[in-house]
């Protein structure tokens, strides 16, 4: 059976006016689980429970039609306004559960804070591990622009960590590959031992930006730009960097990832035309 890792962009058009705040990933998620819920409670239970990789995230807001305010960054929703929000996952049986409720006869509402929303339209689209693996280049230069706030963490650090390191990148990358990826797995420690060597950052323009969640204590974040080097491009390790990479765009990096944080876009800047 192949894996596949699946992406979902949702179409929502306003039924009722409102303002959102300026990051709305959270609020999207917790209407994902309310959906998931209303069909299968044990599954939702799990989703939302376990202290496991989760097998979704949500991803960046994109419109043509929203406005914010000025000084607030606040979203004004009117009726009829319309936005996309894309959700990747990992998980099939999952994905066959969001295809039965999306195609049934009942129409489709979400609620966020007070604001309504009807799911007027889905885009799906999928790509197999193997096929970011086949596609990999052995990169010896390369991108990530930060479009949420993008934040990591480390065992007995109790501060945020919040510039992109290489080996915090892709650390984190590389366990959730392993996580969901069904064959071929990456070495943790061997590819950590690469980035620290090889692998630095080049050139940056980040900014550190705060969303609330919520929950009190505002989250941090790095956005922007950072470009990378690879010295020893020649590295069977150096692949692993262009197929993490892309793999970055569907599942997120960092802290709260599942909440639209640490949504990434990356570049293959440069690469070794030696195949061997």
């Amino acid at each position: 059976m192949i894996t596949l890792i699946t992406r979902i962009k949702f179409l929502l058009m306003a039924n009722t006016e409102g303002v959102l705040p300026p990051f709305i990933g959270h609020l999207f998620r917790a209407a994902f689980l309310d959906l998931i819920k209303s069909q299968n409670i044990t599954l939702a239970k799990k989703l939302h429970d376990t202290s496991n990789i989760r097998p979704y995230c949500v991803g960046a807001l994109f419109s043509k039609d929203l406005r914010r305010k000025r000084i607030t960054g606040a979203i004004e929703i009117k009726e009829g306004t319309t936005f996309t929000m894309p959700m990747s996952f990992f998980d099939q049986e999952l994905v066959n559960l969001l295809i039965n409720i999306f195609f049934s006869d009942k129409p489709l509402r979400v609620q966020l804070n007070d604001v309504f929303f009807s799911l007027v339209n889905i885009q799906i689209n999928r790509c197999t591990y193997q096929e970011l693996v086949e596609a990999a280049k052995k990169v010896t230069r390369f991108g990530f622009s930060f479009v949420t706030p993008t934040q990591f963490s480390l065992i007995g650090v109790k501060f945020p960590l919040i510039f992109p390191e290489p080996r915090l990148l892709f650390s984190n990358l590389a366990n959730l590959w392993n996580k969901y990826a069904p064959e071929t797995k990456v070495d943790v420690d061997q590819l950590h031992s690469f980035v620290s060597n090889n692998v630095y950052a080049r050139d940056y323009d980040l900014v550190t930006r705060e969303v609330n969640l919520g929950k009190g204590i505002p989250f941090v974040g790095c956005t922007g730009r950072c470009s990378y080097v690879v010295r020893n491009s020649e590295d069977p390790y150096a692949l692993w960097l262009d197929v993490l990479g892309n793999f970055g765009e569907y599942s997120n990096v960092g802290i709260k990832r599942t909440a639209g944080l640490g949504v990434i876009n990356y570049s293959r800047m440069q690469y070794s035309r030696n195949k061997g």
